[in-house]
């Protein structure tokens, strides 16, 4: 997959894919009660690839993404990317990315490198555990002996600043970071054509 280039739906759709088979796959099921969409969340689940989908099926995924949990994300892919393409990155690159000030792990809506997030202390709830949704809790909750194996990339996309963020994919992320192989690389949707906030201001890529 990597040198792939694919439109901004393509991606969005791959969004919503990637998170049915994930960690918020109990909230897509939840939301989504239709015979049509349940029966296409089993047939994800049953393990469909991407590539098994019809054109159906991608516009319903499609949909999700625009009116979903992911709607707040929608308006900038929808608007801003034109296309993206697969890149694969080793992991001091995909270090230096920015987080979504959302996961800060102290609520104070500070955006972080990937790496500085990773090595802060995990968040913490009011009555004093760890916060389950937090993504770096979750994959610290996930065995060290587990293998990792990708199935999607993450996606990289801008924040209103120009900065580069890891807008989807974090948990997968930092499954990658601590794996043994300080040689290995991991695919990311990147943007490859549109008109993102920085190089709207002064062409930088």
């Amino acid at each position: 997959m990597k040198g792939k280039i694919v439109t901004n739906r393509e991606v969005a759709v791959r969004w919503s894919y990637a998170e049915v088979t994930g960690r918020f796959g109990a909230k897509y099921a939840a939301a989504h009660q239709e015979p049509e969409s349940i029966a296409l969340i089993a047939k994800i689940l049953n393990g469909a690839l991407f590539d098994d989908l019809d054109d159906t099926e991608r516009k319903r995924l499609g949909a999700w993404f625009d009116t979903g949990l992911r709607s707040d994300f929608a308006g900038a892919l929808n608007s801003w990317y034109t296309s993206f393409r697969c890149e694969s990155w080793s992991k001091s690159e995909l270090g230096v990315v920015y987080t979504l000030p959302i996961i800060d792990p102290l609520g104070r809506g500070r955006s972080f490198t990937f790496a500085s997030y990773l090595a802060h202390p995990r968040k913490v709830l009011a009555g004093g555990s760890l916060d389950p949704n937090d993504p770096a809790v979750a994959a610290d909750a996930v065995s060290p002996g587990t293998p990792f194996l990708q199935k999607e990339p993450l996606v990289v996309g801008h924040w209103g600043d120009g900065k580069l963020v890891l807008w989807e994919g974090n948990f997968r992320a930092a499954l990658f970071v601590r794996t043994a192989d300080a040689e290995a690389e991991i695919l990311v949707w990147v943007p490859n054509e549109g008109h993102w906030p920085k190089r709207d201001r002064d062409g930088s890529p």
